[in-house]
């Protein structure tokens, strides 16, 4: 995949590229401030550079972008999570929907408000 789509997917965090442990081996790929300063003063032809530092050139502008693909890791990762409880996790009783909110009355009932 061209670096220039991969941006743009890191951009739109769009699902579609984005997805299982491809974030968090995109982390691992940020380049540090003195690698963008590096290729930045760069002066040459772009297909001169080596691999690495023509992906360094496309998400250099990326705001964020080790925390960007940080969130969306733990978003992924997150959600297998949930995947993983739910059949373990019996689903909650019916009456969990409601709140008994005689208990809170009753309590306020005897005390001053705050108000």
């Amino acid at each position: 995949m061209p670096y220039a789509q991969i941006r743009e997917a890191i951009i739109e965090l769009d699902e579609n590229f984005l997805y299982g442990d491809i974030p968090s081996k995109l982390v691992e790929c940020v380049p540090t401030k003195e690698e963008i300063d590096l290729v930045t003063e760069f002066q040459g032809n772009y297909e001169q550079l080596g691999k690495a530092e023509q992906f360094f050139l496309e998400v250099k502008n990326i705001p964020s972008l080790a925390l960007r693909l940080k969130s969306f890791a733990f978003k992924i990762k997150f959600q297998e999570m949930i995947d993983e409880l739910r059949p373990v996790c019996p689903p909650p009783p019916a009456q969990a929907n409601k709140v008994d909110l005689t208990f809170i009355s009753g309590y306020n009932s005897g005390h001053q408000s705050f108000r």
